[in-house]
């Protein structure tokens, strides 16, 4: 064997050692069901440090990322995007893969080669890369997040197939809805791309207050990603962490929703009911998919991430508990602080691992005389006529609820001695 054989012959063993070393670090979980990839979705659209301070309490929590880069309306002279200000060398420093979104509000076409529409989506797509590369961030993939309607899947494919052609180097996904599946084009459509993500929550519209609302049927949701199985395609599940204000007029008719912010102006007397994902149905429904084993199913993909202001998600410790199995807990209690020796501070602990709701009361026992007493934030202190005290929710608003790992002051009450004061929690569930 002459030198420049056994260089040769060298280099190529480095070659497949290398491949044999480094082909794992390309995690995948697919066909392995008892190993569950988590990510989550960044769809807020300003980064601030709240923001930055979640995505480094995720570390280690999450697998990978989905980062909302940009909203646009395709709409021949109605055209606009608005792209968000993504942290991109943040990004880079957590170390851990993250795509990008690209939402499409609702279009109906044409989606042809040379339409407005399709240049004005692949320029803003430019863009969005073009911002990334300038702070050296490269996008682990581009997901598309668009409703289409389903008599329009044939056209959707055609940008697909246009997307796939204009960034050859990144792979394309996309967003499903559940109705999709039953259709024909739907097959060719996820041929085009390189997975998809089986979106199994929604709110739909309710017809009366008395109607439950659920965000996710997890029946429903086992059934779907049984039918997505059977296209061969990587995909993904997202599952919801999220919640609406639903609003219903006085006779109970439904009104409209509202996510985070301010109430919309809604009448006088409008009824609201608060929807959030179940963290516990949540957790049951992994255990399920798991037991179903779907081989091409490669993860979870939460939505979205939990950070402190955004009051209408879960706590970061309830998603941090379903993600790693660990079986949730409920407990509330009361607990007195002595700032002065006779003025006592009431507050709610919430030491479980999920919210709780409802009308939640505390009573009093103690010796002694109450001198005087006030309720907080919604709150009253009501003396019975035993002369026994009662701190009860009078003024809480809709969808009240105490956050997991939680404390609030709800009252204060100042005796005419120094005593030992007793409380007690009732929970009148909704």
């Amino acid at each position: 064997m002459n030198r420049t054989f056994k260089l040769v012959a060298f280099v190529f063993a480095l070659a497949i050692l290398g491949i044999i070393i480094v082909a794992p670090t390309q995690k995948s979980n697919q066909g392995d069901p008892a190993i569950m990839d988590h990510e989550c979705y960044v769809w807020q659209r300003v980064w601030d440090d709240e923001l930055r301070t979640s995505l480094l309490e995720a570390v280690g929590q999450m697998q990978a990322y989905t980062v909302l880069a940009a909203e646009i309306d395709v709409r021949p002279g109605r055209q606009r995007r608005q792209t968000m200000p993504v942290d991109y060398a943040f990004l880079s420093s957590l170390q851990a893969p993250a795509g990008l979104a690209i939402r499409v509000n609702p279009y109906s076409g044409p989606f042809d080669q040379d339409s407005e529409a399709t240049t004005y989506l692949i320029k803003t797509i430019q863009g969005v890369l073009a911002s990334a590369t300038a702070n050296h961030f490269t996008p682990s993939e581009i997901q598309i997040d668009f409703d289409c309607a389903e008599s329009k899947l044939a056209g959707y494919c055609a940008w697909m197939q246009q997307l796939k052609y204009a960034f050859p180097e990144y792979p394309i996904t996309l967003t499903v809805l559940p109705s999709w599946l039953k259709h024909r084009q739907f097959k060719q459509l996820v041929r085009q791309c390189d997975g998809f993500v089986l979106q199994v929550h929604s709110l739909e519209k309710p017809t009366s207050y008395d109607e439950n609302v659920a965000l996710c049927d997890p029946k429903r949701a086992l059934a779907w990603i049984r039918q997505a199985e059977r296209f061969n395609v990587p995909f993904r599940v997202a599952l919801p962490t999220y919640g609406y204000r639903v609003a219903y007029s006085e006779q109970g008719q439904f009104i409209g929703l509202s996510a985070e912010g301010p109430l919309p102006d809604w009448p006088d007397k409008t009824r609201i009911k608060t929807a959030i994902s179940d963290p516990k149905k949540m957790a049951a429904l992994i255990q399920e998919i798991r037991s179903v084993s779907p081989k091409h199913l490669t993860g979870v993909i939460w939505f979205r991430l939990p950070v402190p202001s955004d009051q209408l998600n879960w706590q970061w410790h309830t998603l941090r508990c379903v993600i790693q199995d660990q079986t949730l807990t409920e407990s509330i209690d009361a607990v007195c602080e002595w700032p002065e020796t006779n003025l006592a501070e009431i507050y709610l602990v919430n030491s479980g691992d999920v919210d709780m709701s409802g009308r939640i009361s505390v009573s009093l026992a103690f010796d002694g005389s109450c001198l005087v007493g006030d309720g907080l934030k919604g709150y009253a202190v009501i003396e019975d006529k035993d002369g026994s005290l009662w701190i009860r929710p009078e003024n809480i608003g809709a969808g009240w609820r105490i956050r997991s790992q939680e404390k609030i002051k709800i009252a204060w009450c100042r005796f005419n001695q120094q005593t030992k004061v007793n409380s007690y929690v009732q929970v009148e569930r909704q």
